[in-house]
Formats: structure tokens, sequence, C-alpha cells
């Protein structure tokens, strides 16, 4: 995600700020279809177990959220 040392903390920070944005915009596209995914309950049996694209991207995005998160702390730690 970040470039090692290549660039100077400024221009890093403003990175992660570009990526932070890019997953919370993908995180709001994606919210309304997973949370109808996740209630299933009255769709028949194989369609409730079916994995969710929807979700999956979710969960993929919260996890970059949280790499975003790390490396926003490593670069001022």
């Amino acid at each position: 995600m970040l470039r090692a040392k290549l660039d100077d903390q400024v221009a890093q920070q403003k990175r992660l700020d570009e990526a932070e944005r890019a997953v919370k915009l993908g995180m709001q596209v994606v919210d309304d279809l997973a949370r109808i995914d996740r209630e299933r309950s009255h769709r028949p049996y194989l369609e409730r177990i079916a994995p969710s694209l929807a979700v999956s991207v979710q969960e993929l995005l919260r996890q970059q959220l949280l790499k975003i998160e790390k490396a926003r702390a490593d670069l001022s730690g």
C-alpha cells in the first residue's frame, strides 16, 4: 500500500486518505445489498446458504480499512 520510503510522510498520508475515502465509498455502495443478503430468512434454503458477493466484498473492504488504519498508525509511530 505504501511506497517503501520513496515518498515523504505527507505524500504517504495523502495516499492513505485517498484509499480510505475509496474504501468508505465502496462500503456505502455494498452496504444495503449486503444487509439484504444477510436477511434471507424468507428465501428458499439453497438461496439462504448460498455465498453472497455483496457480503464478501463488504468484509474485504472492512479488512482493507483495518490495513489502512494500521498503515496510518505505523506512519505516525
